[in-house]
């Protein structure tokens, strides 16, 4: 008798291991995946092709304009029903030693950065990227997904 008792307390001791390991919904957790692996594989391909440089930069310069440039170009390419916050950042060294990060701005297709905490599917990625000028960013992508 109680090795029936001991066997039905390992049998769902392992189904509720089971069933805790598992997503409850295997489509949302295989779209939210899906975004985080966009979210790498975007920047990666940004940076392949050098859109930073060309967007961001004119002859060693900063441009003005730069963030509106971005934003179009990455409003362009992205997939279509995403949404993203790309912030950059220039990595300069700090007077007392390290690196201090000093915030450039940012390219986006939605104003408000809180929108992403109302998507179903948020991820985050970020690179660091040295352009043909020199300067070493740190870009930071937020992309969300309805």
């Amino acid at each position: 008798m109680e090795a029936v008792v001991i066997a039905i307390i390992v049998v769902s001791a392992l189904a509720v291991t089971g069933y805790m390991l598992t997503s409850p919904n295997p489509l949302a957790a295989r779209l939210e995946r899906e975004v985080e692996e966009y979210a790498y594989d975007f920047l990666l391909e940004l940076a392949h092709h050098e859109v930073f440089d060309k967007a961001m930069f004119s002859e060693g310069e900063l441009r003005e304009d730069w963030e509106h440039e971005l934003s179009v170009v990455v409003s362009t390419l992205i997939k279509p029903g995403y949404y993203f916050n790309l912030s950059i950042f220039n990595s300069t060294p700090a007077p007392s030693g390290g690196v201090e990060l000093v915030y450039l701005g940012c390219a986006a297709n939605v104003a408000d950065p809180e929108f992403f905490e109302n998507l179903d599917y948020v991820a985050s990625s970020q690179i660091v990227y040295t352009t043909r000028e020199g300067w070493i960013l740190v870009v930071r992508l937020v992309l969300g997904r309805a």
